[in-house]
């Protein structure tokens, strides 16, 4: 790293801090509830996402000085999140930390948020506000689920697009980063486009195929308009999404196909990492 730091001591240490870090700043290992020591140098293999864990954030640090931080990393990491290029500004007096400025790369798209660490009290209390925009959809599949593309030899598809969340708010409390996880609530505007694309097989095929099998099989019928409507076009998407009791839901965002409409109910839950998702189809015969 490289930058400054000053200090005034006495009673109550007041730093000043700016600092670029051209590597990954863990948060985990800094607040005490890393599992191990970060990793000495990135390998060329990706790496699992991180899980939460119970162990208690020692909080004491944030209650022993007051500061001024300005910081630029490579990368800030805090249990499963990542956030690429993060650019911080924050104060810290009596144990609040008050970020002005957190911005950053997810998955592609922009990181914009701003709010309080509360340490004041015996847990630390989060509230946040702010946007994630252009998120690459098929980069977020392949960093959570592990690929973009489903199928099989005869007709794979490859979902990509772009997704934005706005007026995200956020709010938790907790002892440990899995009891802050389990009890944030919040809320946000989902917006954006999906675009899934044939990458192997025959799409024209496949679309007679389930075509004739549609007058047979409600299941072909779902598969035939899935193809009729969405496949090899950008499908613009609007809903909301919400977290609550450690379960991310989609709460039935629409995704406009051509003569086609996809309503998706979908709830993930973030302790067990299982997602239910069920999607409804109303297609307009023309």
């Amino acid at each position: 790293m490289n930058g400054h730091v000053d200090a005034t001591l006495g009673n109550r240490p007041n730093i000043n801090v700016n600092l670029r870090v051209p590597g990954t700043l863990d948060l985990d290992h800094w607040l005490g509830v890393s599992p191990g020591p970060p990793a000495a140098a990135p390998t060329a293999a990706p790496q699992a996402p991180r899980a939460t864990t119970g162990k208690p954030i020692d909080l004491a640090g944030f209650r022993a000085f007051d500061a001024t931080v300005k910081l630029e990393t490579s990368a800030v990491e805090v249990a499963s999140l990542k956030i690429a290029y993060a650019d911080l500004e924050a104060t810290l007096r009596g144990g609040i930390a008050t970020i002005s400025k957190l911005t950053g790369q997810f998955y592609g798209g922009a990181v914009d948020f701003s709010g309080t660490l509360d340490a004041a009290r015996n847990t630390l209390a989060v509230d946040l506000k702010g946007s994630l925009q252009g998120i690459y959809f098929g980069e977020m599949l392949r960093g959570t689920a592990g690929t973009n593309s489903f199928g099989d030899p005869n007709l794979t598809i490859a979902v990509d697009g772009k997704l934005s969340a706005t007026g995200i708010e956020l709010k938790g409390r907790g002892t440990s980063s899995e009891e802050i996880r389990n009890n944030l609530t919040g809320k946000a505007g989902l917006s954006g486009f999906v675009y899934p694309v044939v990458t192997q097989g025959s799409l024209g095929f496949a679309r007679f195929a389930t075509g004739v099998g549609s007058l047979f099989s409600s299941n072909m019928a779902f598969n035939s308009a899935m193809l009729q409507g969405f496949v090899n076009r950008q499908n613009p998407i609007t809903g909301q999404v919400s977290i609550g009791g450690g379960v991310v839901t989609l709460n039935n965002p629409k995704v406009a196909g051509a003569n086609t409409t996809a309503t998706i109910a979908s709830s993930t839950s973030l302790a067990t990492e299982t997602t239910n998702t069920v999607v409804s189809i109303n297609a307009s015969l023309i």
